[in-house]
């Protein structure tokens, strides 16, 4: 229950920080800087820009601490199990090991939550600059449409 709070609750804290920075990715000097980007997004969305994808991440990140924190004590039992009598000798190579083990199963819980986050930290910028760009053309104010009607 700890792995599920820890990871959950602390990754759902930082999403309005994870939005400005994948929006900063997908769309290269979009902002200035991160305080830029919470500025831009406050000024356009308000408070709600700053809670898209908090339910995914919520999900897959306690979906995270609950493989990376249950796995391993499972792993490390199984592990220090078939060591037999030498359990002891290779104990910190045996916890290497359960840990390595216990993060594939987080990550590959945490994976398919996480591409939808991604999705929702962008899908509406995304959609705004289509939306925009598709209004230009109408107008007949997109530069790229204006060369191809004039040669």
């Amino acid at each position: 229950m700890g792995g599920i709070l820890s990871c959950g609750i602390t990754h759902t804290i930082v999403c309005p920080l994870d939005i400005v920075k994948c929006r900063m990715q997908a769309m290269p000097g979009l902002y200035k800087g991160v305080g830029d980007g919470f500025r831009s997004i406050w000024a356009a969305e308000g408070a709600r820009g700053f809670t898209l994808g908090w339910a995914p991440t919520l999900v897959g990140y306690s979906a995270q601490g609950f493989g990376k924190f249950g796995f391993y004590e499972i792993f490390k039992d199984v592990y220090g199990w078939a060591a037999g009598d030498n359990a002891q000798k290779y104990r910190t190579i045996g916890f290497a090991i359960s840990s390595a083990s216990a993060e594939v199963i987080a990550d590959t819980l945490l994976c398919p939550w996480e591409a939808v986050s991604l999705f929702f930290f962008s899908i509406k910028l995304k959609m705004t600059k289509y939306l925009n760009r598709k209004s230009y053309i109408a107008q007949g104010q997109d530069a790229n449409c204006r060369a191809r009607h004039f040669h």
